[in-house]
């Protein structure tokens, strides 16, 4: 399955849809592991685009590329088929590296396991499969073992649609593919050798990955290439794609000055009639295309799905190919080209409302989204925790806050220590995505402060010290002495840059 969506990147920052994180179970501190590959501008079948930055991600450490498949196994939900099949792969020294799985009602449940053959000592690899023969043949031996020794473990049913064989192997051609381009580079020993050299990013929140630090890492690469075509590729959009099957993520960094060949087209639609199929709707939306319209991605939401009633949102990025010598497309604004096909499209069309929209792709349309999209995943970015004695100041930081775009609760200590904890401000706290904690000497006595800080810790929340006053970390409480503080209020906007960092991370499908 194929997930995708648009992101940013900035400053060795990726910013992307949270959920193709969640797809390649990458978890907040986890580690994604990269490659650059050059774009084939110019080649028959790839449009031509002045200058991008094609990536590959995935979960899967680099060492184990050559040597990984996967396996999807179909057994019947019986609580020991999952122990049999698991114990015959541990019996076998392959190693599980993820896995997932799903059910089908009371029948029968699929096992997809990413596997590891790390005995394999030598490598061939093989150009016109993109595999390496020997993780083949291992793989190729593992499923004629498991049928033969775990056939009363499997679910085959000879009559059933797409279950008349157990076990699926699939091997990872790009894995094999880029491990292979890398040993190629070095082959080579070319002067941008160091450009193939894989990378890693490290995940600092939902859809958030930092570059790290290194002579081949992401943001050294852009700096480099910027440099070298006199490009601007910081920031950028990012088209990203993830395919699940695979556990590889696909990434382009489009630059500023190539966004304006993309248009996102938008379309709304609602059923009026009592039909429950959508056969042809994609299809007649897809016939006001022209020729030249070169459809890079598309996605669709459902939000409405009943007997009698049905609305959703396709969208589309399209790229409209300058085709030069043919007369189209090469003189004509790409965002009034696209507006004036659609325009037929608005209307109805046999069972179906539909409504056609052509938006502009561009940094500050995608930030705003993440913006958006921040903004309802909660009332607050913020909980400012402080004294009453200290107000003053924690409106400062508030004000600092909000002229960054960032939601703030002002938390107060109107209720006396000795009552009971607000619900209005425990429900503010829960509702808030971190907490600040503006530590005075006299902050450091209220035992409202406490609490609040203390609710955060037990809420799992980032919690971030400002120091003012003369207080220094060593004045903190033993359990926020190791977290990041901000030691003095002028360094508020920095905080506000970081925060907005770690929260601009979720965007609108």
């Amino acid at each position: 399955m194929n997930h995708g969506g648009l992101g940013v990147y900035e400053s060795g920052y990726l910013s992307l849809p949270p959920e193709l994180m969640e797809q390649a179970f990458v978890g907040r501190d986890g580690t994604m592991y990269g490659i650059f590959y050059p774009p084939r501008i110019g080649q028959p079948g790839y449009p031509a685009i002045g200058h991008h930055l094609d990536i590959m991600l995935t979960p899967i450490p680099y060492r184990f590329w050559p040597r990984t498949a996967r396996l999807m196994i179909r057994m019947p939900h019986q609580p020991e088929m999952i122990h049999s099949i698991s114990a015959f792969l541990e019996s076998k020294g392959v190693s599980i590296v993820q896995a997932e799985s799903t059910r089908s009602g009371y029948r029968y449940e699929t096992w997809s396991f990413y596997l590891v053959f790390e005995d394999i000592d030598t490598l061939s690899f093989d150009n016109k499969r993109s595999v390496y023969i020997e993780t083949h043949n291992k793989l190729s031996d593992l499923c004629n073992a498991i049928e033969l020794e775990c056939g009363p473990a499997l679910f085959v049913e000879p009559n059933d649609i797409d279950l008349s064989s157990a076990v699926h192997p699939s091997y990872n051609t790009a894995l094999a593919y880029f491990h292979n381009q890398v040993q190629e580079a070095h082959s080579s020993a070319g002067d941008d050798t160091w450009i193939r050299e894989p990378f890693s990013m490290q995940c600092k929140g939902p859809g958030l990955l930092e570059s790290t630090p290194g002579r081949s890492d992401l943001k050294f690469v852009v700096d480099f290439l910027q440099r070298r075509h006199r490009v601007s590729l910081d920031p950028a959009v990012v088209f990203a794609g993830f395919h699940t099957h695979y556990l590889n993520m696909r990434i382009a960094l489009i630059p500023q000055q190539d966004l304006q060949q993309f248009q996102e087209i938008v379309v709304d639609y609602t059923r009026i009639g009592q039909s429950d199929s959508c056969t042809g709707l994609i299809a007649h939306i897809t016939s006001h295309f022209k020729s030249h319209f070169n459809a890079w991605s598309f996605h669709s939401r459902s939000f409405d799905n009943e007997i009698g009633h049905e609305s959703g949102r396709l969208v589309f990025v399209v790229m409209v190919q300058n085709t030069g010598s043919l007369g189209i497309g090469s003189n004509q604004d790409p965002h009034r080209e696209v507006e004036k096909a659609l325009e037929p499209l608005t209307g109805v069309w046999e069972e179906y409302q539909i409504e056609a929209n052509v938006r502009h792709i561009t940094t500050s349309r995608v930030q705003r989204k993440l913006s958006k999209a921040r903004l309802d995943r909660g009332r607050f970015d913020v909980f400012l925790s402080h004294c009453q004695k200290d107000r003053d100041v924690a409106n400062r930081i508030r004000l600092e806050l909000r002229s960054a775009g960032l939601s703030c609760y002002l938390a107060d200590e109107a209720i006396a220590y000795g009552d009971l904890f607000n619900d209005d401000i425990l429900e503010a706290l829960k509702d808030s995505r971190e907490l600040c904690v503006l530590f005075t000497k006299e902050s450091m006595e209220s035992e409202w402060v406490k609490t609040e800080w203390g609710a955060a810790w037990a809420l799992n929340k980032v919690i971030t010290p400002v120091l003012h006053g003369g207080t220094k970390i060593a004045d903190l409480p033993p359990r926020l002495q190791s977290r990041h503080a901000v030691e003095t209020i002028g360094d508020i906007n920095r905080y506000a840059e970081a925060l907005k960092r770690r929260l601009d991370v979720e965007m609108l499908g």
